[in-house]
């Protein structure tokens, strides 16, 4: 069938085309579903019949080749691929890389395959790497084991009727139909002619396409934007619509009448000419200090957080050069218009899917600190006899955990947290008595300030119970006597282990978006049905990018990417247009990059035999063409008294970054711009109303009484926020750190040695029962310096309460890690302005909603709470004064 090209000027002056009666009332394929809403925004009419049969390409491919683009085949591909990487002969630093970019490589096959490409063609090629050879091999026995790849060539390949390409795009009319997004219609039959729109540049894929439709009868006509003022810029399109791809080099391209200059006339007449005028553009160009300062002066301004309405988006549209970054960043503010193509890995929920997956090591289950408190706050452990959920119990997880830190299976995890319920049920009695408070608690033992043995027991038993479930639930879920199982086994079992833990179905407290992500989850496990087998040291990665939408494809961008501002040029000016991301890495366009693991040469000797992949090759050579014809239309049809240009200096790792060259060409002076709250000014975030909650009187009656011990008063004299944390937030400071462990150990050998009469060995042999973590090694080497240092001298003893008495010792356990004579300043300067302390305190106590002062010196680095201080003083910052 013959193919046309046709041009025009302003994308929405078609009326006046001599064209525009003869593709009205045609089938149109768009190249980016942007194009496709702006045509459809800007032409469609409803009454006339014009206009009506718009789509994408990635819409129809999708459809007619719906098995083949299903993320559940790409998941079943990508565990036969990892299968074979592992049985096939190679480097053990071959099979290494190829399993860490195994989803990279599975790209690359699915791609060539869809360009037609066989594994033989690679054989054809002199001078391949041992890379490229393993890769072969590779690709070879996936296609020997499997037909699905060279079933889907002959399908491209094959001769299609009209009428089928109709039946799947009138399928596509009837589900927007179903769906109350477009009226009924019906592409009649003698509709033949097909009208493409967007495609100044051709992928590999849409060729193989576009030759597709020709084949099968279609009349294809390219109707392109075109300025044949500036051919330095446009006619880099004529490359990709030519007869050396079986297209056409005869262009119709109308006269153009003589119009004023504007902005983007004279950017490329600049640019082409190599002049630079002295016209001065006032609008200046943003530059935003961090993505921060561009997410509260722009995004939030516009896409206020928690607004659930998608469409009120306050009349601006947002394109940035960088845009798939952006989207990625701001799922976290903006859930809920990322529904349909969300990240599961980014909710708890989905992240437990992958943690039970990483249990198995070999043929025996490990536990770390990542798969527990993934697992725990997942919802996804409950405790049915006791009806509890791991959720409530993360924080006296974190404060196990460094009891734990030499486990790595399963069943170490249980002995030890065994062996500390015995030390629950022999050690801490000795030192409680009913009815103590807290200040009695959190002195009276030399164990309260360890994070381990800090908690109620019954909490630990629960988190025994937690431990068993975990492991139950993965041991239901492998089966240890194999290497791997079928995929339609192996997820079956992980859909019964969902549903009979299902957090909804366990009552489990979880907000609305978490009961849908499980639901959609549910439905996504269920759809896989495979009986490849598959080795289960791949699975969990497989998983992981199955959930994390790496295997989906869509279409729908929050911030719409640069390639589509195409698009942008058809719909009205009633909205304010941001275009962001013009810095030095954001223009030029980046290239295509070579699939891995071919190298550039490989590529393009193979280019040589399947001339569709110079299409590749050709974009990458254009893309400094495609920037400038992109940045004029912005220009030429969307630049008003509201549009925005911006880039941000300093992105994730990208630091001081500079204006793209293109910039220069505007003569825009570069205006900075930090976000800064004004005073009084409501915070873009969801602000909580403290109000609604109750004082309760009698909890900070106690909380006053409790202020005439000095140890607690000690806490406020060192550091206020210290003191804020510990008692006002927390029932006592504890630590659950490493580091101050060693310090504890010491004081502990220290106090035993002192108060028996038992030699070092058993002193030691004692005290380092209570820390099985460490090696004997390093219990002997700390204990040995330790009881250098003890005196047998009489004990000084305060009194408590009552007829309790303490051990003076008890100050060095309270602040591990200072110097006597760092503690005895404490203490005195409570002893002498004790009153003053307490009625300074009752003053904060009518403003408790503002975090105490912190005074950060040296002491931060021994304080428990200085990951959470934003003002701590860590030991790089310096000695500072007191020690």
């Amino acid at each position: 069938m013959a193919v046309n090209v046709e041009t025009y000027f302003h994308p929405q002056q078609w009326k006046k085309h001599e064209a525009f009666s003869k593709i009205k009332s045609e089938i149109h394929i768009c190249a980016t579903k942007n194009m496709a809403e702006g045509i459809k925004e800007r032409y469609r009419n409803d009454d006339d019949k014009e206009f009506q049969y718009i789509f994408t390409i990635h819409q129809i491919i999708n459809k007619i080749f719906q098995n083949w683009h299903k993320p559940e085949r790409s998941l079943e591909q990508y565990l036969s691929l990892s299968r074979i990487i592992s049985s096939i002969p190679g480097s053990q630093n071959l099979k290494d890389a190829f399993r860490n970019n195994t989803s990279e490589l599975l790209d690359t096959i699915r791609f060539l395959v869809f360009c037609g490409v066989q594994p033989e063609s690679l054989k054809k090629v002199s001078g391949l790497t041992k890379k490229e050879e393993f890769f072969f091999n590779v690709w070879y026995m996936l296609e020997k084991q499997d037909s699905i790849y060279d079933d889907f060539r002959r399908l491209l390949r094959g001769q299609w009727k009209v009428n089928t390409i109709h039946q799947h795009l009138n399928a596509i009319l009837q589900r927007r139909f179903k769906r109350e997004e477009d009226i009924c219609l019906e592409i009649p039959e003698f509709k033949q002619k097909i009208i493409l729109h967007g495609f100044y540049f051709i992928t590999p894929e849409q060729q193989v396409f576009l030759k597709l439709l020709e084949r099968a009868g279609f009349e294809l006509v390219f109707f392109q934007f075109y300025d044949g003022r500036f051919p330095k810029t446009f006619d880099f399109s004529k490359a990709f619509i030519s007869q050396r791809f079986g297209w056409t080099d005869q262009w119709n391209i109308p006269e153009r009448e003589k119009t004023q200059e504007t902005i983007a006339s004279r950017f490329l007449q600049s640019f082409e000419e190599g002049t630079h005028d002295s016209w001065r553009e006032e609008r200046k160009v943003i530059a935003y200090e961090s993505f921060f300062d561009f997410l509260h002066n722009v995004i939030m301004k516009h896409y206020p957080v928690g607004n659930q309405n998608k469409e009120d988006n306050n009349g601006a549209q947002i394109i940035a050069t960088n845009a798939d970054i952006l989207n990625e960043m701001l799922v976290q503010y903006y859930p809920e218009r990322f529904a349909e193509s969300r990240n599961f890995l980014n909710y708890p929920v989905g992240q437990f899917i992958v943690k039970i997956h990483d249990m198995l090591q070999g043929k025996r289950l490990i536990l770390n600190v990542e798969i527990l408190m993934v697992c725990f706050s997942s919802g996804w452990l409950t405790d049915k006899r006791t009806n509890q959920n791991a959720r409530d119990y993360t924080f006296d997880l974190e404060q196990l955990l460094p009891f734990f830190s030499d486990c790595v299976f399963s069943d170490e995890w249980l002995q030890r947290i065994e062996d500390l319920l015995t030390q629950y049920n022999n050690i801490l009695p000795l030192f409680e008595s009913e009815g103590d408070n807290r200040v009695v608690e959190s002195i009276r033992s030399p164990f309260s300030k360890l994070g381990h043995l800090s908690l109620k027991k019954e909490r630990v038993e629960q988190i025994l119970s937690f431990f068993l479930l975990l492991q139950e639930m993965a041991e239901n879920l492998f089966d240890f006597s194999n290497n791997g199982a079928s995929i339609h086994e192996h997820f079956q079992r992980l859909s019964r282990l969902m549903k009979e833990h299902n957090p909804v179905a366990n009552n489990v407290l979880l907000q609305k978006e978490e009961k849908e992500l499980i639901q959609k989850i549910n439905k996504k496990i269920s759809l896989i049905d495979d009986t490849h087998q598959f080795l289960y040291q791949d699975i969990g990665k497989a998983i992981q990018f199955y959930l994390s939408g790496k295997f989906s494809d869509e279409e729908d961008f929050f911030i719409k990417p640069f390639i589509e501002v195409d698009g942008e040029a058809f719909k009205q000016h009633k909205r304010k247009v941001y275009l962001t991301g013009l810095d030095e890495q954001g223009l030029p366009l980046s290239e295509f990059t070579i699939p891995w693991p071919l190298q550039e040469q490989t590529f393009s000797s193979m280019a040589n035999i399947h001339q569709v992949l110079e299409m590749n090759e050709l974009r990458n050579n254009s893309v400094k063409a495609i920037s400038r014809y992109l940045l004029f239309i912005t220009l030429e049809f969307l630049w008003d008294g509201e549009m925005e240009l911006s880039w941000i200096r300093n992105f994730l790792d990208r630091e001081n970054l500079q204006p793209a060259v293109y910039v220069q060409y505007l003569n825009m002076d570069v205006e900075p711009h930090k976000f800064q709250m004004k005073q009084g000014e409501i915070s873009p975030f969801n602000n909580f109303d403290f109000s609604t909650y109750k004082t309760d009187e009698i909890a900070i009656k106690n909380a006053i009484e409790e202020l005439k011990y000095e140890d607690i008063l000690a806490e406020y004299e060192l550091c206020p926020r210290r003191f804020y944390f510990g008692y006002v937030l927390g029932r006592y400071p504890v630590f659950s750190d490493e580091f101050i462990y060693q310090f504890i150990f010491s004081e502990i050998i220290r106090v035993v040695k002192r108060y028996t009469r038992d030699t070092d060995e058993v002193v030691i042999e004692m005290v380092s029962e209570l820390f099985p973590q460490w090696t004997t090694y390093q219990k002997e080497n700390m204990a040995t310096a330790s009881l250098g240092f003890v005196k047998k001298s009489r004990d000084k003893r305060d009194q408590l309460v009552g007829n309790i008495t303490i051990s003076e010792m008890r100050k060095n356990f309270q602040f591990p890690g200072l110097t006597m004579k760092r503690r005895t300043e404490i203490y005195e300067a409570v002893s002498s302005k004790k009153e003053k302390m307490i009625e300074e305190i009752q003053e904060q106590n009518t403003a408790i909603s503002t975090i105490m002062e912190a005074k950060p010196d040296y002491h931060c680095r021994y304080c428990p709470f200085l990951d959470l201080c934003p003002d701590g003083n860590y030991a790089v910052d310096g000695n500072g004064k007191n020690k």
